[in-house]
């Protein structure tokens, strides 16, 4: 991964297939866990039971009056009273959608029955394009459609990838799963170990399969055989982690970050884990070496490990509240392992990869006697960050006309999506060789909304460019983030 896990972002193998409106959604694969939306807690008059000065005369006057949440019953979100509160304003909604007519045919289906039918056809077609992400010689894709509901895990070779019609070797066939299981499980993604051996030829093996009953924000995670294509059984000694609201990534194939649900007190307020573990294989979850715990009234706590070959580094990141987080670099090596926070501001968004430090400002942040102002990227040696010497370059600055819209990171390239009079372009900023940041225009010809991913960001500066427009099909192209600006993209048909 690429620095810190909870980064928005945020979440790295395969791109998940669109859902039909009605089916449950998950996350792709390589996706970690994202914190969602809580409700607020009134905290009553903070004037409530204040104490006069001593010596003083006050007259009596009338207490206040505490402020209560007439709604703090709609927390119980699986509560019954609740649940019927949701359910009469769906159907109150329901009403009001199917009481509107189609223009189009005034004696037909309602306009809503009409457009979910119409956008059931769009998700479900056979020709869209499916997204991947490389994992060593493969490409991994989670595919849905009317026969697959709940989704094909599945993957394939570049090679075939660029045909009209890829070979696709099915690792996991969900529906099925249910039916096999009794049971009603929902794609949430899958994490892959990456394999020491790999630069030696040696194949991905292992991974880490989350699953939820029903689309529910609490899952299970199950270790997956990617060469049996089965799970590993807890009694084998296969990690399996009970249902909850956290996860679990690889550190290594005996070692993995634990993030959930230990017992009494181990969850936050709005439901997630509060304590970041490592959990050794063979042993029992509530044994795992605890690292971190934060408070019971922040949000949640992630930790991961990332892989990349002489660049390891593992994290944890406390969540306080949405753009609200504290960023720590764990040392395992000690004992116990100790924790370097990143010192940014709270609501920057800092991450690293290989030497190269990140940040995000959300607000005017100050460095030394630079300031850089919201919504900037800068970029810096992430060491010397640490040490107190931080040297540093600002990528992107703003202005009236132009805002960041996104970010991708390759082997040794950064590509910026800039919306210029919210109209898409690329530039990729690569180190010449005396260090010093080039910047280049990068692939002028698509129109329309561009998204860019990497191909694999350990391994090369390979991209992909996926282009939309109302006009046009969907198209996505192959390229390199260059450092000359003479690469061409290489485009695949529309399917």
């Amino acid at each position: 991964m690429r620095g810190p896990p909870g980064r928005a972002p945020g979440r790295a193998c395969s791109a998940s297939s669109p859902r039909s409106p009605s089916r449950p959604t998950g996350r792709a694969t390589g996706d970690g866990p994202r914190p969602h939306d809580r409700p607020d807690h009134d905290h009553g008059d903070p004037h409530d039971d204040r104490q006069h000065r001593p010596g003083r005369a006050h007259r009596a006057s009338p207490r206040p009056r505490r402020r209560t949440d007439p709604h703090a019953w709609l927390e119980d979100v699986t509560g019954e009273e609740a649940l019927d509160w949701v359910r009469e304003r769906n159907a109150r909604a329901e009403s009001a959608l199917e009481s509107v007519q189609d223009p189009a045919d005034p004696d037909g289906a309602p306009l809503a029955e009409t457009l979910q039918g119409q956008i059931r056809e769009i998700l479900d077609a056979k020709d869209r394009i499916p997204g991947v992400v490389k994992r060593g010689e493969h490409l991994y894709n989670v595919w849905t459609d009317a026969e697959h509901e709940r989704g094909l895990w599945r993957r394939t070779t570049m090679e075939s990838y660029r045909t009209d019609e890829p070979e696709w070797e099915i690792l996991l066939d969900v529906d099925a799963l249910n039916e096999a299981e009794g049971e009603d499980w929902v794609w949430h993604g899958a994490r892959l170990l990456r394999p020491a051996g790999l630069a030696d030829g040696e194949p991905y093996r292992r991974a880490l399969v989350a699953l939820s009953h029903g689309g529910s924000d609490a899952d299970v995670t199950r270790e997956f055989d990617l060469e049996t294509l089965s799970f590993v059984p807890e009694f084998e000694g296969g990690f399996v982690r009970p249902e909850a609201k956290g996860s679990l990534s690889w550190i290594d194939e005996d070692t993995v970050w634990a993030c959930t649900d230990f017992g009494e007190d181990t969850m936050t307020s709005s439901g997630y884990a509060r304590q970041a573990r490592i959990w050794r294989r063979g042993t029992p979850l509530d044994e795992a070496e605890l690292v971190h715990e934060i408070p019971a009234s922040d949000m949640a706590v992630f930790a991961a490990h990332d892989h990349t070959p002489g660049w390891e580094r593992d994290w944890i990141v406390e969540a306080h509240a949405f753009y609200d987080q504290t960023v720590h670099v764990v040392d395992r090596s000690a004992t116990p392992p100790e924790l370097t926070t990143v010192e940014v501001p709270r609501d920057l968004e800092a991450t690293a990869h290989r030497d190269l430090g990140i940040f995000s400002p959300r607000s005017d942040w100050q460095v030394g006697e630079d300031v850089y102002p919201a919504g900037s990227l800068v970029v810096g040696d992430f060491a010397r960050f640490q040490s107190g010497e931080p040297e540093s370059h600002m990528l992107f600055e703003p202005t009236a006309s132009t805002s960041l819209a996104d970010m991708t990171i390759t082997r040794t390239a950064v590509v910026l999506s800039i919306l210029e009079d919210v109209v898409h372009r690329l530039e990729v900023h690569t180190r010449d060789e005396h260090g010093q940041w080039v910047r280049r225009d990068l692939y002028p010809e698509p129109r329309g909304s561009i998204g860019v991913s990497a191909v694999d960001a350990d391994e090369s500066d390979e991209i992909w460019v996926t282009v939309t427009d109302f006009i046009e099909p969907t198209a996505r192209c192959s390229g390199t983030s260059p450092r000359s600006p003479a690469a061409a993209s290489r485009r695949t048909s529309s399917r």
